[in-house]
């Protein structure tokens, strides 16, 4: 995704935007939404960066794809808190195998054969 670029009174409209369009790639990526509707946002990005602008037109595209996305919510929000879950899961097992590796690394405690 390339980056927008923000102008004054507009940046609002282009932050908001760009959080559209990271939502609606991941849900894309997900398999959540379909291609069509991942090529509108496509369209909307590649106009806005053309003109340079986020015209009036371009807006009401924008809000049109926004309500679009909005019955897909609740089954990304499901999956991204089942990669938040896995991922957590997947840190604490690094962590704990790091832990037992350092336990062994470290060999037996000299004090404990009374040294």
């Amino acid at each position: 995704m390339a980056a927008l670029v923000t102008r004054g009174h507009e940046s609002m409209h282009w932050f908001l935007w760009e959080a559209i369009v990271m939502q609606a790639d991941d849900m894309f990526s997900k398999g959540i939404i379909g291609k069509e509707l991942s090529e509108e946002v496509d369209l909307i990005t590649r106009r806005t960066q053309e003109l340079g602008v986020f015209s009036t037109k371009l807006r009401i595209m924008a809000c049109e794809v926004e309500a679009k996305l909005i019955p897909f919510e609740a089954e990304w929000r499901i999956a991204v808190n089942k990669e938040e879950e896995e991922l957590n899961n997947a840190i604490e097992v690094y962590e704990r195998d790091r832990g037992l590796q350092q336990g062994v690394s470290e060999g037996p405690d000299l004090h404990s054969f009374g040294a």
